[in-house]
């Protein structure tokens, strides 16, 4: 696989790109994920909606299309506190902070203002200088990272790990109708 080089701006470069192809059964109504990409490319993100809240008469696309798109507003306009993440862990790893800290933005207002749903998230982030990325993974989503070595040609460095409760049960980010917004259950302070 290769790659031609773009013009360099920091020591590390985010490509990102973004493709939503439903499986056959679920092309009608568009599919249940979303994803977003922020205008500068600095920031990428993506929710897998859970198929199961058909059974309560909530489409499983709306929430994770509306989180992701406040994700990508909180990326694109800067608008996250570093220190509300609520992850004790978010202090140990400042590369992670923007990441984890457009998710909580995104989460905080799909679950204040947007529709009941349930889904698993990922969003990967440069950090405010471009030379670190960041990753804030809740679930079974993941980013694979590839890095081009010397010879132009790009090779696998890591992937997140899924996070699952018990076997096909990953952790999730969710509101359910009628639920007060401080409900339990996972949220972004579980992410990786």
């Amino acid at each position: 696989f290769h790659m031609p080089h773009p013009p360099a701006k920091t020591n590390l470069q985010l490509w990102a790109g973004s493709s939503a192809i439903p499986e056959d059964s679920k092309k009608a109504t568009g599919g249940e994920d979303a994803h977003f990409v922020c205008s500068d490319g600095s920031a990428v993100g993506v929710a897998d909606g859970v198929g199961g809240m058909w059974k309560y008469g909530i489409d499983p696309r709306d929430f994770p299309a509306y989180m992701m798109d406040k994700c990508c507003h909180s990326a694109d306009v800067g608008n996250f506190s570093l220190e509300s993440t609520g992850s004790p862990e978010a202090d140990k790893l400042p590369d992670t902070k923007r990441a984890l800290g457009i998710l909580w933005e995104g989460y905080r207002a799909a679950r204040s203002e947007g529709p009941p749903g349930s889904t698993t998230a990922v969003v990967a982030a440069l950090d405010d200088v471009g030379h670190r990325l960041g990753v804030a993974n809740v679930g079974d989503s993941g980013i694979i990272v590839f890095r081009r070595g010397p010879d132009g040609l790009l090779s696998f460095v890591l992937r997140t790990e899924e996070q699952q409760h018990y076997f096909n049960c990953p952790f999730q980010l969710t509101k359910m109708p009628n639920e007060p917004n401080d409900g339990e259950g996972d949220t972004p302070k579980d992410a990786d």
